[in-house]
Protein backbone atom coordinates (compact mmCIF):
# COMPACT_ATOMS: atom_id res chain seq x y z
CA UNK A 1 0.00 0.00 0.00
CA UNK A 2 1.07 3.46 -0.74
CA UNK A 3 0.54 5.83 1.47
CA UNK A 4 1.15 9.81 1.08
CA UNK A 5 2.52 12.15 4.57
CA UNK A 6 -0.23 14.65 4.95
CA UNK A 7 1.09 17.16 7.59
CA UNK A 8 -1.61 19.67 9.17
CA UNK A 9 -0.75 22.97 8.58
CA UNK A 10 -2.27 26.12 8.72
CA UNK A 11 -3.96 25.71 4.78
CA UNK A 12 -3.75 22.20 4.53
CA UNK A 13 -1.77 22.73 1.41
CA UNK A 14 1.08 19.86 2.54
CA UNK A 15 -0.94 17.12 0.97
CA UNK A 16 -1.61 18.62 -2.11
CA UNK A 17 2.05 19.77 -2.73
CA UNK A 18 3.09 15.91 -1.51
CA UNK A 19 0.69 14.84 -4.05
CA UNK A 20 2.09 16.70 -6.87
CA UNK A 21 5.62 16.03 -6.22
CA UNK A 22 4.48 11.80 -6.62
CA UNK A 23 3.05 13.21 -10.03
CA UNK A 24 5.94 14.83 -11.04
CA UNK A 25 8.49 11.87 -9.51
CA UNK A 26 5.81 9.19 -11.61
CA UNK A 27 6.45 11.59 -14.98
CA UNK A 28 10.30 11.46 -14.60
CA UNK A 29 10.27 7.39 -14.33
CA UNK A 30 8.24 7.71 -17.29
CA UNK A 31 9.61 5.69 -20.24
CA UNK A 32 8.73 6.79 -23.96
CA UNK A 33 8.74 5.16 -27.83
CA UNK A 34 7.29 5.40 -30.77
CA UNK A 35 4.67 3.06 -31.78
CA UNK A 36 2.87 2.28 -34.85
CA UNK A 37 -0.58 4.36 -34.24
CA UNK A 38 -2.63 7.10 -35.01
CA UNK A 39 -1.12 8.86 -32.30
CA UNK A 40 2.80 7.20 -31.83
CA UNK A 41 3.66 8.63 -28.75
CA UNK A 42 3.38 6.07 -26.21
CA UNK A 43 4.66 6.76 -22.49
CA UNK A 44 4.11 4.49 -19.95
CA UNK A 45 4.84 4.29 -15.54
CA UNK A 46 5.94 1.04 -15.54
CA UNK A 47 5.84 1.24 -11.25
CA UNK A 48 2.28 2.40 -11.84
CA UNK A 49 -0.18 -0.73 -12.69
CA UNK A 50 -1.97 0.19 -15.75
CA UNK A 51 -0.81 4.02 -16.08
CA UNK A 52 -0.20 4.22 -19.82
CA UNK A 53 -1.03 6.81 -22.09
CA UNK A 54 -0.65 7.95 -26.12
CA UNK A 55 -0.41 11.14 -28.46
CA UNK A 56 0.05 12.88 -31.13
CA UNK A 57 3.21 14.58 -30.18
CA UNK A 58 5.34 13.95 -27.34
CA UNK A 59 3.88 16.78 -25.27
CA UNK A 60 0.61 15.23 -25.83
CA UNK A 61 1.51 12.19 -24.74
CA UNK A 62 3.25 13.31 -21.48
CA UNK A 63 0.09 15.32 -20.99
CA UNK A 64 -2.29 12.52 -21.52
CA UNK A 65 -0.02 10.48 -19.09
CA UNK A 66 -0.08 13.26 -16.01
CA UNK A 67 -4.06 13.24 -16.10
CA UNK A 68 -3.60 9.42 -16.17
CA UNK A 69 -1.49 9.29 -12.83
CA UNK A 70 -3.56 12.10 -11.12
CA UNK A 71 -6.93 9.15 -11.74
CA UNK A 72 -4.66 6.76 -10.94
CA UNK A 73 -4.34 8.24 -7.63
CA UNK A 74 -7.93 9.68 -7.06
CA UNK A 75 -9.35 5.87 -7.79
CA UNK A 76 -6.78 3.98 -5.04
CA UNK A 77 -7.70 7.17 -2.74
CA UNK A 78 -11.39 6.55 -3.13
CA UNK A 79 -11.08 3.13 -2.84
CA UNK A 80 -8.91 2.77 0.35
CA UNK A 81 -5.91 1.18 -1.71
CA UNK A 82 -3.25 4.29 -0.79
CA UNK A 83 -4.46 6.67 1.94
CA UNK A 84 -3.33 10.47 3.55
CA UNK A 85 -1.28 9.92 6.81
CA UNK A 86 -1.76 13.22 8.68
Amino acid sequence: MIRFRRHKTKQNWTGVITLIKFTQTALEKAKYEIIDNIEPYYGEVSELEGVWATGKTLEECRKNLEEVIDEWINFRLRNGLIRLES
